[in-house]
């Protein structure tokens, strides 16, 4: 799952794959049975211990170990390629020499060394890199699928309804937690809505519909669980300051680019907190290098762990240091549906949880990107239950790992990571 691209190809064939997406990339790697390498080292913590493991974050890369001279990655927008260069000054060299013309520079990211290039014809791409040692990686990052049925119940498993908070241990005015904690939400897009009045700013990587009401329901959802403000869809931190970037469209998709692009633009606000509730199966190597970004800025990232009931979780959650959250019911079970493995942290509620939903509207959501924004709203609540901030969101972190409700064989486990949320 962690595994890095080895083989040349020839140009016409890599632009050809990237441009029609992620699973043409897939069924290539797969058909040409590439050379593969582990990206992230494991370390299995002592039976006991409630100390994080040891996931070291890696300083960030400026060259391709593979020796390619650029990487390509497939666009969500048709007419378009992503590449992305190994250093600062090819990448600076290829902007100097590329001439007015057919191909034109849509979008950059300048500490990233990439950029989205539109084209009109596939053979101008062909003589453009022409030259060039490429490769490829999987680009297309989704929502969490399938959802589970919303509801109360799904056969023996307890859905959470109206009991969030109370589930949590949290039995007292909990209005003023999260004063002073900034949080941005990679997503759909937050809607403005009576439940959120935290939200204070909207940027849009991904322009929104012309009808906000019309905007895909995830990102409001998200949001109303980390910051939601009212009975009929609590959050954990009302009084944080949400932040939206919208970098996904109304089928729940986008790509390497906006993703990262929504990374860095998280940097520039000054937040504490990130949450992604979406991801994909493989190993990108322009967002590792954004969230590695991230990371040495001291920004805390919390990513939902997936849906597919496979083990280990999907990217962004599955890279060091990222804060990866699986899902249990009310009953404190492990879902059925939640990914599993050795790199996930924490599990919170995933299961019928009432959350905002656009046109002033509320709906129930099931799955790891709502256990996810919980576990974000816990870390906002932790570093400000009232009194402003008052400590950084990874020490916020280690007091929920050390206060999780053990559950599963005693220690860390793969079903459970650390244990299963709870506030006191």
């Amino acid at each position: 799952m962690k595994h890095h691209v080895k083989h040349r190809y020839t140009i016409s064939l890599l632009l050809i794959a990237a441009l029609i997406g992620w699973l043409t990339v897939r069924n290539l790697l797969t058909i040409a049975h590439r050379k593969q390498e582990s990206l992230v080292t494991r370390n299995t913590p002592q039976a006991h211990s409630k100390k994080p493991r040891a996931r070291p974050i890696p300083n960030a890369i400026n060259h391709l170990p593979d020796g390619s001279t650029v990487e390509l990655f497939g666009s969500l927008n048709p007419n378009e390629v992503i590449i992305r260069f190994p250093s600062r000054v090819t990448y600076q060299t290829f902007l100097t020499k590329l001439a007015p013309g057919n191909i034109v520079v849509v979008s950059q990211l300048d500490r990233l060394h990439a950029i989205r290039l539109g084209f009109e014809k596939i053979e101008d791409l062909e003589r453009l890199f022409q030259s060039e040692n490429i490769s490829i990686a999987p680009s297309l990052t989704e929502f969490p699928e399938p959802r589970p049925a919303d509801g109360t119940t799904q056969g023996e498993l307890l859905g959470f309804g109206d009991t969030l908070l109370e589930w949590l241990e949290i039995h007292s005015d909990h209005s003023a937690w999260g004063a002073g904690v900034k949080i941005v939400v990679l997503d759909s897009g937050i809607v403005p809505h009576e439940n959120l009045p935290g939200l204070v700013k909207s940027l849009a990587i991904t322009p929104f519909p012309e009808n906000l009401d019309k905007t895909h329901d995830h990102g409001t959802a998200v949001a109303s669980l980390i910051a939601g403000a009212s009975d009929k869809a609590p959050g954990l931190a009302p009084s944080s300051q949400l932040i939206s970037i919208r970098i996904s469209n109304d089928t729940g998709k986008t790509d390497c680019f906006a993703l990262a692009a929504g990374i860095l633009a998280a940097v520039d606000e000054g937040v504490d907190l990130i949450n992604i509730s979406m991801g994909t199966a493989g190993d990108n190597p322009l967002i590792r290098d954004a969230v590695i970004y991230a990371q040495e800025k001291q920004i805390v990232i919390v990513a939902a762990s997936g849906n597919s009931g496979t083990i280990d979780a999907k990217f962004p959650a599955a890279y060091p240091g990222v804060i990866s959250v699986g899902a249990v019911d009310a009953n404190g079970s492990h879902l059925y549906f939640s990914d599993f493995g050795e790199l996930l942290v924490l599990t919170a509620p995933g299961l019928a949880l009432n959350t905002a939903s656009p046109g002033n509207r509320y709906q129930r959501v099931s799955g790891t990107s709502a256990s996810a924004a919980i576990v974000t709203g816990a870390i906002a609540a932790t570093m400000s239950k009232g009194k402003g901030r008052t400590m950084t969101a990874s020490q916020a972190v280690e007091i929920l790992i050390n206060h999780a409700h053990d559950a599963g064989i005693p220690g860390p486990d793969t079903q459970y990571g650390f244990g299963i949320l709870r506030m006191r």
